[in-house]
């Protein structure tokens, strides 16, 4: 469309004509970039549920990660809850049959002992229930038995070396005692050191009156 001249004036149909082709084409465009922006939804059939899945993934964006999360924790639906029990139930079935290494055994481990805390388990009946282990699990008892042995040892090797150091610097402390109660202190060193002084000052005054006479 070519633009008017100034100064000539536009019909008024030709300028509703215009405005509605503007205001369509401007429809238009928004429409397309909201179906671009929010995928659409088919509408369901009979025979065919909604999609719910995707309506909970759509609420679910609109809240952080956290905050998503408590408020899940406020559905109070049972089979909810069964059904994500038995998703992370597959997982950790699947996990433990492609033969995991010693630290997967291990962080499931923690995990279900993690599990029992929440269901309500104190750390004793966790560990009461770790000890209830048969005593004939050779494969479970044995290496415990021998690590803590190990560690006992070291702990033992650690306490005796602290306690001969211990040891050393007290006999050395009486070794030092002993020598200072040997050796004269300073007053009787100063005495003595007089003393020779003032016998060396009456020889020399004998000597001199010795030579006058």
């Amino acid at each position: 469309m070519n633009t008017p001249i100034n100064g000539v004036d536009i019909p008024a149909a030709l300028r509703s004509q215009a405005f509605t082709r503007a205001l369509y084409s401007g429809l238009e465009a928004a429409l397309i970039e909201q179906r671009q922006a929010t995928p659409e939804f088919d509408h369901p059939d009979a025979d065919r549920p909604p999609p719910y899945h995707l309506f909970a993934e759509q609420g679910r964006s609109h809240f952080k990660t956290r905050e998503a999360e408590k408020i899940r924790r406020l559905i109070s639906d049972a089979e909810y809850w069964k059904h994500e029990v038995h998703c992370y139930a597959a997982a950790v079935d699947k996990l433990l049959d492609n033969a995991p290494k010693m630290e997967d055994w291990r962080n499931l481990a923690r995990g279900y002992k993690s599990l029992l805390g929440w269901l309500g388990f104190s750390a004793q009946q966790v560990e009461q229930l770790r000890l209830s282990i048969p005593i004939k699990d050779h494969k479970y008892w044995r290496p415990e038995a021998e690590f803590f042995t190990l560690h006992s040892n070291i702990l033992e090797c650690k306490i005796l070396e602290r306690l001969d150091k211990k040891i050393w610097r007290r006999q050395n402390r009486l070794a030092h005692r002993k020598l200072q109660a040997k050796q004269p202190s300073t007053q009787e060193v100063t005495q003595d050191s007089d003393q020779v002084s003032s016998r060396t000052r009456s020889k020399t005054c004998s000597g001199r009156v010795t030579k006058c006479r």
